[in-house]
């Protein structure tokens, strides 16, 4: 299944972090002449992402050494809000990652099925110097009342062309 222009807010912070994005060298500009810094900018508002049955309002977090994948709180709120999406192995992924915001092309492939489906999610197309494509391998396992949760993930990358290794690791992208 192919569906363009999603995409998931680990993919921002997965790429920040692996094409080493930090502050510049430049100071900071001196606060205003009242003494109070000016604010921060923001690039965009803080959205409600709706009541927890529409979704998780977490984020899953991925260790940028060894790839692991973490969703602490994802599978507490199937337990307590019984989400329709999450009868749906490629539901509960997308919900997972959040690919119902913008930023590259999805791939989106179920390995298995039954109690233990494996959800694989490519990312690419990113606009990033050094990370083309970030894959996502869930594994997941059913309860007893028929809902998936999260049991296991691994992230991989592949860097941009003249950029690092071409295909999906762990290694940080140049």
């Amino acid at each position: 299944m192919r569906r363009p222009l999603m995409t998931i807010t680990a993919v921002a912070a997965l790429t920040l972090a692996l094409a080493g994005c930090g502050g510049d060298d430049e100071p900071d500009d001196p606060p205003p002449a009242g003494g109070e810094p000016a604010p921060s900018p923001t690039v965009a508002p803080p959205t409600d992402p709706g009541p927890p049955e529409h979704g998780w309002e977490e984020q899953a977090t991925v260790d940028f050494e060894t790839g692991e994948i973490t969703a602490e709180g994802f599978n507490d709120l199937i337990d307590s809000e019984t989400p329709q999406w999450a009868a749906d192995p490629v539901d509960t992924v997308e919900v997972l990652l959040h690919l119902d915001e913008p930023a590259g092309t999805v791939d989106i492939d179920q390995a298995g099925g039954g109690d233990a489906p494996t959800v694989v999610v490519t990312v690419s197309d990113l606009a990033d110097g050094s990370v083309e494509a970030i894959r996502y391998e869930i594994e997941l396992a059913t309860g007893d009342d028929e809902l998936y949760r999260f049991d296991t993930g691994q992230a991989s990358w592949r860097c941009q062309p003249e950029r690092g290794h071409q295909d999906f690791d762990t290694e940080p992208c140049l």
